[in-house]
């Protein structure tokens, strides 16, 4: 079974032509829509950084065991002066894996962190959109499953 977001990056690809690259997963944050994410791939996301040691970052292992908190306040902290792609990529696929899982302030923040990269444009505002319609419709779901219309 393909996962949505191999689906999306095959339509990425063919996009590109016939010889480009798949998407990594350590880019899907850039490139694919939040509708696309649960936990499954989240668990695919994990495996994919948890072979990575960040040296002088301690709270780096609960980011990619999954404490939302850790994650996001590791994304809030980068500096996109400072911090290098590669660095870039492994906390916003950590602070998506989390997200992927449906932690709402997880949703938020990436939905902020895609509006504040340097060179964000019309794609990255449609990412953010994604996941803040992701974070809103799933905040609204219970109300409505119990019949309550506010």
């Amino acid at each position: 079974m393909t996962t949505k977001p191999k689906k999306a990056a095959r339509r990425a690809e063919r996009s590109r032509g016939q010889n480009a690259d798949p998407v990594p997963p350590l880019s899907w944050w850039r490139n694919i829509r939040a509708e696309h994410f649960d936990s499954s791939i989240a668990k695919i996301l994990r495996e994919h950084i948890s072979v990575v040691a960040m040296i002088g970052e301690p709270a780096w292992d609960a980011a990619v065991a999954g404490d939302a908190a850790v994650a996001i306040g590791l994304a809030l902290r980068l500096n996109p002066d400072s911090s290098t792609p590669v660095i870039r990529d492994l906390i916003m696929t950590a602070l998506l894996a989390c997200a992927a899982e449906g932690d709402a302030a997880a949703c938020l923040a990436m939905s902020h962190a895609l509006r504040a990269l340097p060179d964000a444009g019309r794609t990255e505002a449609r990412l953010a959109t994604s996941w803040l319609v992701r974070n809103f419709t799933k905040a609204a779901r219970p109300k409505i499953e119990r019949g309550n219309s506010r």
